[in-house]
């Protein structure tokens, strides 16, 4: 490969178009969400709980091994507006021998992680998902490149790819009669399957790269990767309280059987998240890095992601919330009524969880990014004083009770730092009030649903059909006093440009 091709291999275009780009995103985040969604639910129907709640352990310790792979490394690149061809190649060494060292590490805790959660099956699984750990500390530049450079299509290709290959050979080995095996597979499948496609696209190398700029990118990582790690070990740390807490308390099944029903809300909770939240994310944080030197436009950019994530995604989990009994039974059946009294709290968490992260995002582009190290130091005494206070009578509720309020508690000290330290004006400050308005008229509306005599599938077809356009007649009585102002094709437009 020349150095011209490495030029232009390695330099994203100034200004991607980020609205086709968040088209692009969307739809095959949808057709991955559809697909992988039914086949998670399937398989969690046909699989015991117990082992839908060991396989949501070793998930928590892989998700966490990931996130200290990744380093701040997929952050600093897309905020770093001077990549040059050496500059590439050293962010790619640096994610290599990040993502070696920690599958090394991995590995290496395996028997010690399975010893310490009582689990023994876990340990296998850990040594695998070392492996894809490994794979992905190969793959997560090159991705970020094409992310940095609009290839948005080129992305899902190689996203949708991988986790359709990855499904499909999980659902196969299920049916073969396979169970915890099967889970862990689709990771090792996927890690395999993204790096291939990746290096494809964006062929690269790791030799001649620069020490000092090393040095550079690891400083400004530093105070991501801090943050990263207190935010996913607090992240975690529910998965892992339930099943040290009340298997000492009750016993590794019950509490294994608790793991279960909390990963599976969490899992439902997580499939219309991800229709809005990941596409959003991935371009806003593009748009925002981008235009971390533009104070007016990282703003701007801000304030509509943040009023887009309370107008989607904070209606969208008040809705699950409200109508938490008739989704539960219709998707998982009666098998998993224990999730039902959690779903709810869990809808909570999430809303301010994914709406604080924009917050977050805005500070790092804005060169803030201490605010969110030390906002995270927040949420785990909080947590900790509500196991304590509710010790007497442990038990799942009052755990998960527990973890979100701490998890409030963090993201609207990020929130409001945001809106401080980015110079939000009064009327765009306006404009996020009435986005929250409308999330909680919208709730109360579903509430209201879930009186109706309907069975569980009809109620959550009904809502289907139905709230979305009373949701947009909500946004529009509100934003244009004209309820049927956005009911259209260009009414979507308009809704844009009135954020």
């Amino acid at each position: 490969m020349t150095g011209d091709a490495e030029f232009e291999a390695h330099h994203p275009e100034p200004q991607p178009n980020y609205g086709k780009g968040l088209a692009w995103t969307m739809g095959f985040n949808a057709l991955m969400k559809i697909v992988l969604g039914g086949v998670g639910i399937y398989i969690a129907r046909r699989l015991p709980v117990e082992q839908m709640g060991i396989f949501g352990v070793l998930a928590n310790i892989y998700i966490f091994a990931e996130q200290m792979r990744e380093a701040g490394l997929k952050q600093a690149f897309y905020n770093d507006n001077q990549i040059t061809p050496v500059k590439f190649r050293t962010y790619a060494r640096l994610s290599l021998m990040s993502g070696l060292t920690f599958g090394i590490i991995l590995a290496l805790l395996s028997h010690p992680l399975a010893n310490f959660f009582g689990l023994p099956e876990v340990a296998s699984g850990v040594v695998w998902a070392a492996f894809a750990t490994f794979m992905n500390g190969l793959s997560v530049i090159p991705m970020a490149s094409l992310h940095k450079s609009g290839r948005f299509r080129d992305v899902g290709l190689i996203e949708s790819t991988s986790n359709f290959l990855a499904a499909g050979v999980s659902l196969t080995m299920v049916l073969a009669g396979w169970g915890f095996e099967a889970l862990v597979a689709q990771l090792v499948v996927r890690a395999c399957v993204q790096f291939c496609l990746a290096f494809w696209q964006k062929p690269f190398s790791i030799l001649n790269y620069d020490k000092e700029a090393a040095r550079s990118i690891l400083l400004i990582c530093t105070p991501l990767v801090t943050t990263d790690i207190l935010w996913l070990a607090y992240s975690l740390i529910d998965q892992f309280a339930i099943v040290k807490i009340l298997g000492a308390r009750y016993g590794v099944s019950i509490a294994t059987t608790a793991s279960g029903f909390y990963q599976q809300g969490r899992k439902i909770v997580g499939i219309p998240g991800d229709f809005i939240f990941f596409p959003l994310f991935r371009t806003v944080a593009v748009a925002m890095g981008n235009r971390s030197t533009d104070q007016d436009h990282l703003t701007k950019t801000f304030i509509k992601a943040i009023c887009l994530a309370v107008l989607l995604l904070a209606a969208m989990f008040g809705v699950c919330a409200a109508l938490s009994k008739q989704i539960v039974t219709a998707l998982l059946t009666d098998k998993y009524a224990g999730t039902i009294p959690i779903f709810g709290i869990i809808c909570l968490g999430e809303s301010f969880k994914l709406t604080g992260t924009f917050a977050g995002s805005a500070l790092v582009a804005a060169g803030k990014s201490k605010i969110p190290m030390y906002a995270w130091l927040a949420p785990y005494p909080i947590a900790a004083a509500g196991v304590l206070i509710s010790w007497p009578h442990i038990s799942l509720i009052s755990i998960v009770w527990s973890y979100v309020a701490g998890m409030v508690a963090v993201n609207v000290i990020v929130m409001a730092a945001g809106f401080k330290y980015l110079a939000v004006t009064r009327d765009q400050l306006m404009r996020f009030w009435e986005c929250v308005v409308i999330a909680l008229v919208t709730t109360a509306t579903a509430y209201g649903f879930s009186f109706l005599p309907l069975k569980p599938w009809p109620m959550v077809l009904l809502a289907l059909a139905t709230l979305p356009i009373v949701h947009m007649a909500i946004i529009g009585t509100v934003f244009a006093r004209k309820p049927l102002a956005y009911l259209s094709i260009s009414g979507v437009k308009q809704l844009r440009e009135a954020l």
